[in-house]
């Protein structure tokens, strides 16, 4: 009966520990996914320890299998969230700038900056800059890298493609 209780107590420290770690993983992933990406170390030697120390043993191998897949599950999910955001604004970019060559095209010159500021409720992550230049130069047109903290993408008026421009 004592192993019983012992067993159910392990069980449910297992459970409830499971859990807390999954929400943490999950909450400090969601802040930016260079966290995310610094997170798949620690998940990946963590599961790596926790196959390690399992005895060999079908009602010990179940737990490990869960939590892998689960975790697995996740870092992929939050992954493929992040790329379809890099997506999503990457086209709202491309539309910027067939905005802007088309305005340049008609006008002779580059539109105003108040044309293309980013609206307030557009989280900062996700907001595309535009910043017209003196001499009719062409403008500066790029957005943040939503992956990377301080890197880049510009637009090059000159070639018509995107430059990735790293911290």
């Amino acid at each position: 009966m004592m192993d019983k209780l012992i067993f159910y107590k392990m069980l449910l420290g297992n459970v409830v520990s499971f859990i807390f770690i999954t929400a943490v993983l999950v909450f400090v992933a969601l802040l930016h996914p260079m966290l995310a990406g610094m997170l798949l170390l620690p998940v990946v030697l963590g599961r790596l320890w926790g196959w390690l120390c399992v005895p060999f043993g079908k009602r010990h191998f179940l737990p490990e299998a869960v939590k892998t897949v689960v975790w697995t599950a996740l870092a992929v999910g939050i992954f493929w969230y992040y790329q379809q955001k890099f997506t999503e604004i990457h086209q709202t970019a491309d539309k910027v700038v067939v905005q802007v060559r088309a305005y340049h095209a008609a006008h002779g010159k580059y539109p105003p900056r108040e044309a293309f500021a980013p609206s307030p409720d557009t989280p900062r992550e996700y907001r595309i800059y535009y910043f017209p230049r003196e001499n009719g130069q062409p403008p500066m047109l790029y957005y943040k890298d939503p992956v990377m903290v301080f890197d880049e993408h510009v637009y090059n008026f000159q070639t018509g493609v995107w430059e990735y421009r790293p911290d």
